[in-house]
């Protein structure tokens, strides 16, 4: 085809890479090729680190017993471990290993704060119901929480919070235990994780002191001979070596060390057609810690590390709803607070990641907003305001604070602008860490379990960030098995958004540090900076997201030409008030009234699109703010844009899976129809799996993998799984279920030649898309969590019986 913006429909939805079961024949997934990363080892050894990510090792290590019983499960049953304190037998029998935690009694102040959080942003900031989680979800016989990881964070030694009962503990980092939660409803027909983490954390150092683990070395030593052990190893014996008595590292967790519980829940999204914001969509989390009250048995809200509370330090005495004891007046904070700043050694730990802020400054709740990291104020606790009501701490007082602390000795790595100082202090907070190079708000999402269908699958558990900072985590860990007592400047941790340079050789040959679609600092913000960020060689730094809130923030893009999965557009990002954010384009130009929201014109034009594309194939741009256009139209072009948007910054693809360049793969992507398509299944008259298979189309996409990462705000997607052996035979299968005239964009069969990548086996790389059009990271459009029974009709239709 010889027209140029061609390509399946997107509707704020979620596009999708599938491999899935059509009219009832299962399609399966090709052997693991190697050399190249694979999905069962998708993580190469440059990049490996101190953390268990395999979705089959998690699941035989969290399996509940049939009879419910804790003693007869899994090591690391969430339901199992939080109860380990209640007191005489009830942990092994209150409501089951594998029940909802939910409705345990040890989580009943979880279950209320949760409650408590979406009713406040439906009454405060007037959010539908429909567009949050639907708090039915935490209570329901069918939820559950699966165990997606296990982290060494024995980095984190610095942190000296108070652990009610523990006060004496030696303090050497942490262990984390990351949970997801996920539904399965009508007898599995409707089943999807949700955007929600729980993180139990314990001390690295178990209180026991068990022989071989009684101390940071010990540890230490357990975990650097876990990661040396071969690859290859079956899951039997991954198991046995991680719960061996005498050197594994599951064997010494305890649930009576939990330290804390952590929370990070997506608290509503508003799609692309409503979201007044012009970011595509907008998606609002809360981070909430509950630590244990022996006193009243249960785990109770608390205050979150380096979470300051912004409206207390501003004057407002009583709090708000992130403030602890909300209502209890709390005077005079502003003052004490600027004054800790101002201390050199503060100053020192600010520079080196490794601070600590005392609790009286800290908040019991966070908030954070997606897409847009730090060029969101919501992201940034110490916002540059405009407005001196807003205003924490000034520019000329960081900079005064900066200069006692060198007249006092102090020499900063890290650090030499109020910008410097602003991004290191706001990245080491909740709210911060969270948006930055992160996956939707989390930084490790994990893996998906054998048995989901791909479209709706995770490839790679972490975040680029958690893999860009894992040389430091080895180089950490391994120096203290040796036993060597490491400095503040040993223990300083990469930036949120760039990895430290001095790890530039353990990183060659990954895109992770200046890499495309890494973080940089334009030109001429270089000479003002400590961060020297730049990008590899063929690229350049542009600022795809402009505000003052990261002043020089820019993504390191092609220097020539436009690649597949490159940015689209350009834009400005303005902040009225602290989490009042706009997003204006400024390349391409607006054209026509965009206060006109029905009728404007958002697409790319097609001048910005590369010419000669590949033979039977077009390039088609997709873009960030929604456009209505007529989805009734019998032209297939005009059609095809029709209810689009919700691509950060934009991306180039191209329509069909035939001719691809080495940067890309072929995923099926949602096409026309499928928002209505959802509605069906959140009325339980369809399932998800249908949807997948009748109203997708292909399209060549960026691929991904976990040295390779996509851009800021996008997701690393499962791939299809289509191979040199197989791929005719999922062509064919796909045909008889879907119903699109074969004209269409994204009909074609993919060409040969990507099906003989990988010597025959396919290309296994995951697929860029937007996280929010993923099924499993929004919080909207999940059916309601009622027990109904769905028919199947002849030719895939569902109704309720």
């Amino acid at each position: 085809m010889g027209w140029s913006r061609s390509g399946p429909i997107f509707a704020g939805i979620f596009g999708l890479a599938a491999s899935i079961a059509l009219q009832g024949a299962l399609i399966s997934q090709p052997s693991a090729p190697d050399p190249e990363p694979q999905l069962d080892d998708p993580i190469p050894p440059s990049i490996s680190g101190p953390f268990i990510s395999d979705p089959d090792v998690l699941a035989r290590l969290d399996q509940a017993s049939p009879d419910g019983d804790c003693r007869n499960s899994g090591p690391l049953a969430f339901a199992c471990l939080i109860q380990a304190r209640v007191p005489g037998d009830e942990a092994g029998s209150a409501g089951g290993a594998g029940s909802n935690p939910f409705n345990l009694p040890v989580a009943a102040a979880i279950l209320k704060t949760i409650n408590d959080d979406l009713n406040s942003f439906q009454t405060s900031n007037g959010i539908d119901p429909a567009q949050q989680l639907n708090p039915g979800f935490l209570t329901h016989p069918a939820s559950r929480i699966e165990l997606v990881g296990i982290v060494n964070r024995i980095d984190r030694q610095f942190i000296d919070d108070i652990v009610p009962g523990a006060e004496d503990h030696n303090r050497c980092g942490e262990i984390s235990l990351i949970y997801r939660f996920a539904y399965s409803l009508n007898e599995g027909a409707v089943a999807s994780r949700l955007p929600v983490t729980m993180n139990i954390v314990f001390p690295a150092v178990p209180r026991s002191r068990p022989r071989g683990a009684a101390d940071c070395s010990g540890v230490a030593k357990r975990w650097v001979r876990e990661m040396d052990r071969p690859a290859g190893r079956s899951v039997d014996r991954i198991v046995a070596d991680l719960t061996d008595r005498k050197d594994g590292v599951v064997s010494i967790l305890d649930g009576r060390d939990i330290e804390r519980l952590e929370l990070n829940m997506q608290a509503y999204r508003i799609k692309a057609g409503a979201d007044q914001t012009d970011f595509g969509s907008t998606a609002e989390y809360v981070i909430r810690v509950f630590r244990w009250d022996p006193n009243r048995d249960l785990f109770l809200p608390s205050f979150l590390t380096n979470e300051i509370d912004r409206a207390r330090i501003l004057g407002d005495s009583d709090g708000d709803g992130n403030s602890c004891e909300q209502g209890t007046r709390r005077p005079g904070l502003k003052q004490r607070f600027v004054a800790f700043l101002n201390d050199p050694a503060v100053l020192s730990d600010i520079d080196t990641g490794t601070l600590n802020i005392p609790q009286e400054f800290l908040a019991c709740r966070a908030r954070s907003v997606s897409p847009g990291g730090a060029h969101r104020s919501r992201n940034a606790l110490l916002w540059n305001a405009g407005a001196p009501g807003e205003q924490i701490i000034t520019n000329a007082q960081i900079e005064r604070a900066m200069a006692n602390a060198r007249s006092a000795r102090r020499q900063f790595s890290f650090m030499r602008s109020p910008d410097d100082f602003r991004l290191r202090f706001n990245e080491q907070s909740c709210s911060g860490c969270h948006q930055a190079r992160g996956i939707a708000g989390f930084h490790f999402p994990g893996s998906d379990r054998a048995g989901t269908p791909v479209s709706n699958a995770v490839f790679l558990p972490g975040s680029p960030h958690f893999y860009g900072d894992q040389a430091r985590r080895r180089i950490i860990l391994r120096r203290l098995a040796q036993g060597d007592q490491l400095s503040r400047y040993d223990l300083a941790s990469g930036y949120a958004s760039r990895p430290l340079n001095r790890f530039r050789p353990e990183l060659t040959n990954t895109q992770l540090l200046g890499g495309w679609g890494g973080a940089c600092l334009l030109p001429e913000a270089l000479s003002s900076s400590q961060r020297q960020w730049t990008c590899q060689a063929d690229l350049k730094c542009v600022a795809l997201f402009a505000s003052s809130n990261a002043r020089g923030l820019g993504t390191c893009v092609p220097a020539q030409g436009t690649r597949i999965g490159d940015a689209m557009q350009i834009g400005t990002v303005s902040s009225s008030r602290f989490g009042l954010d706009r997003y204006q384009r400024t390349d391409p130009r607006p054209l026509g009234n965009w206060a006109d929201r029905a009728n404007r014109n958002t697409l790319i034009p097609d001048d910005r699109l590369p010419s000669n594309p590949p033979a039977d194939n077009s390039y088609y741009a997709a873009h960030q703010e929604y456009y209505q256009g007529n989805d009734s139209s019998s032209d297939l072009r005009v059609k095809r844009d029709a209810l689009t948007g919700g691509f950060p910054s934009g991306m180039l693809r191209l329509s069909e899976c035939r001719g691809l360049p080495s940067e890309a793969t072929c995923g099926l992507v949602a096409s026309s129809g499928f928002n209505a398509c959802l509605d069906e299944v959140a009325a339980n008259r369809k399932t998800l799996a249908q949807c997948f298979a009748q109203k997708t189309s292909y399209a060549g996409m960026r691929a991904c993998d976990s040295s390779n990462p996509c851009r800021d705000d996008y997701i690393c997607l499962r791939p299809m799984g289509y191979d040199q052996a197989n791929g005719r035979r999922q062509f064919e299968a796909r045909q008889k279920a879907v119903s699109y005239d074969p004209s269409d964009f994204g009909q074609k069969e993919p060409d040969p030649a990507w099906l003989a990548r990988n010597r025959g086996r396919g290309d296994q790389r995951g697929i860029c898309i937007p996280p929010y059009f993923v099924f499993q990271f929004r919080s909207d459009g999940h059916p309601p969590p009622v027990a109904r029974q769905m028919t199947v009709a002849a030719g895939g239709q569902a109704g309720q019986r």
